[in-house]
């Protein structure tokens, strides 16, 4: 973020932000330290739990803060802010091009609306295991058919969303759309710092990938039922069952490397 913000974006004077989905501000913690004395933030969220705990966050902090209750559907933006940002949030959102309309009204004449959201499918080709063939533990064709139906079925968690956003953003109007990658890669790494490697195994066990998989006989069912031959959906099992045992035997003493694959899109208005 900081090399975005001196030599990319060049933010050299104080700015105001608007945070759509801000849960506990993560964007606010993250920028306010980067940007020119005097920049504000204004974080916008459903979850009244999540922003009493922003505002105890910042409370004592030298950043002048702000926090609305609203849904972002339900959302009418009343001023305008210098840039508009929204951080894996998208992903959720049944209708994201609407959600950047009112990022995009949220914003000033030559205001930046930012998104950073996840590719699932890069991220999911993006990680290695050390200890095993990939091909034993991830059928890429398998894994996005399933990405795709639940994009079509439920019309949220994109899977695609981070490499949608820029094209979501050149049809609303933005301009000089640029696209870039977080260049953080997680080494889960045995033999390094011991606290690091015990935080970072946390941290991936936390991922939804990393879940043991259901009965067999229901989860073939369902994949079947989502169109799967049912050969595909019996790899597709496997596949998931072998990963979950992979991780859970060797996490602690193999190697793993995980890219985030997280994309930041910003057009101006």
């Amino acid at each position: 973020m900081e090399f975005l913000i001196e030599k990319v974006w060049k933010i050299n004077n104080p700015v105001n932000i608007v945070d759509f989905g801000c849960g506990l501000g993560f964007m606010g913690i993250m920028l306010l330290p980067l940007l020119p004395k005097g920049s504000t933030y204004t974080g916008i969220d459903a979850n009244k739990t999540l922003l009493s705990k922003a505002e105890n966050i910042f409370k004592d902090s030298p950043y002048k803060t702000n926090f609305v209750k609203k849904d972002l559907t339900e959302y009418i933006p009343e001023k305008k802010y210098d840039i508009a940002v929204c951080h894996t949030v998208l992903q959720h959102i049944s209708n994201p091009k609407k959600i950047l309309e009112k990022m995009k009204d949220s914003v000033i004449d030559g205001g930046r609306v930012i998104c950073v959201e996840i590719d699932t499918i890069t991220a999911i080709a993006a990680q290695y295991f050390h200890g095993i063939r990939q091909s034993e533990i991830l059928n890429l064709t398998n894994y996005q058919k399933q990405v795709e139906i639940n994009e079509i079925e439920n019309d949220i968690h994109d899977g695609h969303i981070g490499m949608k956003v820029p094209v979501f953003m050149q049809e609303s109007g933005l301009k000089d759309i640029d696209v870039r990658v977080n260049d953080y890669v997680q080494f889960i790494n045995p033999m390094g710092d011991k606290n690091k490697h015990e935080n970072d195994v946390k941290s991936y066990m936390a991922n939804p990938w990393a879940k043991k998989p259901g009965d067999k006989k229901s989860s073939i069912a369902w994949f079947m039922d989502k169109g799967y031959t049912e050969k595909e959906a019996e790899e597709q099992y496997n596949h998931q069952v072998a990963k979950y045992e992979y991780i859970n035997k060797n996490i602690n003493h193999d190697y793993i490397l995980n890219a985030r694959c997280l994309f930041i899109s910003c057009g101006t208005v």
